[in-house]
């Protein structure tokens, strides 16, 4: 996994400030009936989130077709804590940049 240390883009920014808001710690807090691909597909990042000593996995923006997930691990190259992101298309991690008493 390439994990980006340069400034973030604004994608980045909106995803980073998403799942600082975001108190979704299961599915089932994001949904009130769970379909068997959407529970595999949380499976797959919880197994993720263990390969890469993460914490804080969490659901971070959801409908009723799909959710994106992310959790917080510690970059094994620089020591930073970074954000590991999961969408229904596309997985990629990068360090964070921010103050959390500013982010709300």
């Amino acid at each position: 996994m390439n994990i980006k240390t340069t400034k973030l883009n604004k994608r980045e920014k909106n995803f980073q400030n998403a799942y600082l808001r975001s108190n979704d710690y299961s599915l089932f807090d994001a949904y009130e009936n769970v379909s068997r691909a959407k529970y595999r597909a949380w499976e797959h990042c919880e197994v993720l989130c263990k390969e890469y000593d993460g914490w804080d996995l969490k659901v971070i923006s959801h409908n009723s077709f799909q959710f994106t997930a992310g959790f917080e691990f510690t970059n094994p190259e620089t020591g930073a804590v970074s954000l590991f992101i999961i969408t229904k298309s596309d997985e990629f991690a990068f360090e964070e940049e921010f103050d959390r008493e500013e982010v709300q």
